[in-house]
């Protein structure tokens, strides 16, 4: 990583602590350094994660996120205190990193693995989905959306939300039948990838929404700084 790349996010760090956000850690992002998935649509973004921890703690990590439409993979990794960690979500199954019984101040579940690579795919056309005969609308803090089930995988329940004014799917539900946990993924900030013009959102909120929207809470915050496409 440059210099450039090194000064400007710790400048951001710095900002957040001044303004009362719990650094928990910084730390090394070397993408050359992880294994490259074999996929002829890879894209790769460099993230900036943040993981809001109970008793109002803040963890902020750097991450690499690999999506494979073509073969429906999300690799996520990233190089933490604990080693080289990677989580993959694959045709509806789920790998947490090898030893898996470390626990992680950024973990990843399922459930969030879900929200992202629904999010992103379907919200960018990458992936397609066809539309049920009947279309249920859904007002959601104020804005109209046809809600759209999504077979994802057992034990969960998905539902992919597109807006009717823009739309976009610019939301995800993904409800853990388990322990009856739902969580709802927003992506905001679109932009155009290079000569492809595919809308990709640059930012993705995943809220707890077991309680109901209204009573949403914050758990992981992502920002894409770089996007690459390998066609």
């Amino acid at each position: 990583m440059g210099l450039k790349r090194k000064t400007g996010f710790l400048s951001v760090l710095l900002g957040l602590a001044l303004a009362g956000c719990t650094l928990t850690n910084r730390n090394s992002f070397s993408p050359a350094e992880n294994k490259t998935l074999p996929c002829k649509d890879l894209l790769k973004a460099h993230a900036v994660t943040a993981f809001y921890l109970s008793a109002g703690k803040t963890y902020y990590t750097e991450q690499e996120h690999r999506f494979c439409p073509s073969l429906q993979i999300l690799e996520i990794s990233a190089e933490e205190p604990e080693g080289t960690v990677q989580w993959k979500w694959e045709k509806g199954t789920f790998n947490r990193p090898a030893g898996g019984e470390k626990t992680l101040s950024g973990e990843w579940q399922p459930e969030s693995a879900l929200a992202v690579f629904s999010g992103f795919l379907y919200g960018s056309g990458l992936l397609s989905v066809n539309l049920p005969p009947e279309q249920p609308t859904a007002n959601l803090e104020g804005q109209v959306y046809t809600a759209i089930p999504l077979l994802a995988s057992e034990g969960f329940e998905a539902t992919l939300y597109k807006n009717q004014k823009t739309g976009i799917i610019d939301r995800v539900n993904i409800h853990n039948k388990k322990d009856n946990k739902t969580l709802m993924a927003i992506l905001y900030n679109w932009r155009l990838l290079g000569k492809r013009e595919i809308l990709i959102p640059r930012k993705i909120d995943i809220f707890d929404i077991t309680n109901g929207v209204s009573s949403k809470k914050l758990l992981i915050q992502i920002e894409y700084k770089e996007i690459s496409a390998s066609q």
